[in-house]
């Protein structure tokens, strides 16, 4: 597999079930959406194999019928994956090694040979936990900034909210308004920021947010922590 900026790596991370993955045919012409059910070792990863009725529904981009493409999966095609866990892309070349009955819906693939990684962030995120409150629509909210860089931090709110309330914040036309408690500080500094992801996550929701300017106050905290040290 030919990509500009990637790495090769021995294993894939330890996924959680019900990750997204991406699956494509080599040509592309054949792509959708579906969750990752386990991966067994070194020996194979299995996907759950959605209906045509749950690719209708949006989560495919097809230029073949859709009533084709169980077939397609049938004749063991040589496929593309894509995983995306914490800002890295996983890419690699696999094959159909069994698609399962009906009532299971699995598709049951090779593990790679061969496994890259490409990092979708321009600038390195470093852990933290640091006080934060986010503005929604409904009233503030109390979370922990999880991970943070110059460019963008990782927020993290609590159970109790539901993924549709963030993702109406997303586009060109919004920003979030934010707070974060920097060490030494006996106040909240407010910043602004696009959301840029939601996810949901057993703690509750998962904010991947991209600050709107260079913040001086962000600067300093990172330039604190003495990080070229």
């Amino acid at each position: 597999m030919q990509n500009i900026n990637v790495t090769p790596v021995d294993q894939l991370p330890n996924f959680r079930a019900g990750t997204r993955i991406q699956i494509s045919s080599q040509d592309g012409k054949l792509r959708f959406l579906t969750s990752l059910v386990g991966i067994d070792g070194h020996d194979a990863i299995v996907a759950h194999l959605p209906t045509t009725e749950e690719l209708e529904v949006g989560h495919c981009k097809v230029t073949i019928p859709l009533q084709w493409y169980e077939a397609f999966f049938k004749v063991k095609e040589n496929l593309v994956i894509r995983l995306v866990d914490k800002g890295v892309v996983y890419a690699f070349e696999t094959s159909v090694l069994e698609v399962a009955g009906h009532k299971s819906r699995l598709l049951m693939l090779n593990y790679p040979k061969e496994i890259y990684l490409q990092d979708l962030r321009k600038e390195p995120r470093y852990p933290c936990t640091l006080l934060a409150r986010v503005y929604s629509e409904r009233e503030p909210l109390e979370g922990l900034v999880k991970d943070i860089s110059f460019g963008g931090c990782q927020i993290r709110i609590p159970e109790g909210y539901k993924l549709d309330e963030f993702k109406s914040m997303r586009g060109a036309d919004h920003f979030m308004a934010f707070e974060i408690m920097l060490p030494e500080c006996d106040s909240y500094y407010v910043f602004k920021g696009d959301l840029i992801s939601v996810l949901s996550q057993p703690y509750g929701l998962r904010l991947g947010i991209s600050f709107k300017s260079a913040y001086s106050e962000i600067k300093g905290y990172l330039n604190s922590l003495h990080l070229d040290d």
